[in-house]
């Protein structure tokens, strides 16, 4: 009798699931490569049962949509069984590995009987060991004076202790170092603008001669009597600077008014619009934003857009409420 392709790839296909699940089922869970071998049964079994209905499809006479609606489920339902059964298969491998890796785990120090020595022990009392400078108190034969504490290793015998031993250290297991993150302070960002204009600056590089920002308002320096980075940043908007030194600021324009925090500096205009903005994102970064005159004569403007030449209508957005006498410290979002 002759048989179709499409009939023969369906045969083999049920065959191919019957062997992958008796593979499975029988095989050695520890051994890796039986477990490949069902595996790959599997995946044959779905490729041939695809083939199969794909075949089907193409050479029944049914109409596009009746094709479509018998075979587009038979091909989830295979892919996804096929998913399924080799993750089964893998399952069991991985199950079988873990159990036996737990069983050859070797015990722990706390559990491991002491070795045998020529010394009497009889003696010695189940209690936990201490260290030589903190025995005091009574034993059981005699009272211990305020004197033995720091008892030698002659005394603790008198005494009728063992001798402490050191702990034991077992190997393979892991000893947890001292948890607790901090950040390095060696280098110092400064940025012109949010997502402006950047530079690092470490103590080392500035006074090798490093010059970050030449040219622009602010000024980056190290000093001989410390070991700290520091920073100074100036901007002529009147008759006087407006100055800023190691989070240090003097404003001598009365008409203008400040706002700050720990973190952020602000200074307004007589208008409440900010000419300056200060602000520590990080413990090394310093983000600047304001409106600055270049020794060149231009303007610049520096704010959350970045670096660049100001021009007519552009405004930075305020961080506080005014007047400060008001609201000091309270942002504009409160």
């Amino acid at each position: 009798m002759d048989m179709s392709v499409d009939r023969m790839l369906g045969i083999f296909g049920v065959l191919g699931i019957v062997i992958g699940v008796g593979v499975a089922i029988a095989m050695d869970p520890k051994i890796k490569n039986e477990m490949v071998f069902a595996i790959g049964c599997f995946i044959f079994s779905g490729i041939a049962l695809s083939l199969t209905v794909g075949i089907w499809a193409f050479n029944t006479e049914f109409p596009a949509a009746k094709r479509v609606f018998i075979a587009g489920p038979l091909f989830v339902l295979i892919c996804i069984s096929m998913v399924e059964a080799s993750r089964w298969a893998q399952g069991r491998y991985y199950r079988a590995t873990a159990e036996t890796n737990k069983k050859r785990k070797p015990p722990d120090s706390d559990s491991a009987q002491p070795r045998e020595t020529g010394e009497k022990t009889a003696d010695i009392p189940k209690e936990p060991l201490v260290r030589k400078d903190e025995i005091h108190g009574k034993t059981d034969k005699v009272e211990a004076k305020p004197e033995h504490h720091g008892t030698t290793d002659e005394a603790l015998t008198k005494l009728g202790h063992a001798k402490p031993k050191e702990p034991a250290i077992t190997p393979g297991v892991a000893i947890h170092p001292e948890m607790g993150f901090h950040e390095s302070t060696a280098v110092f960002f400064f940025t012109l603008g949010e997502n402006g204009i950047s530079a690092s600056a470490t103590v080392a590089g500035l006074r090798m001669g490093q010059k970050p920002f030449v040219g622009f308002p602010i000024t980056v320096f190290a000093k001989d009597t410390d070991n700290k980075i520091h920073y100074r940043i100036s901007i002529w908007n009147g008759m006087s600077p407006v100055e800023v030194t190691d989070d240090e600021f003097s404003l001598h324009e009365p008409f203008w008014d400040r706002n700050f925090d720990k973190t952020t500096l602000e200074i307004v205009d007589e208008k409440q619009a900010p000419v300056l903005q200060v602000m520590w994102k990080t413990p090394t970064n310093l983000v600047i934003n304001g409106i600055f005159r270049l020794q060149n004569g231009s303007v610049v403007i520096a704010d959350s857009n970045g670096w660049r030449p100001m021009k007519l209508g552009d405004k930075i957005k305020p961080l506080f409420k005014y007047p400060s006498r008001r609201f000091q410290g309270q942002y504009v979002d409160q």
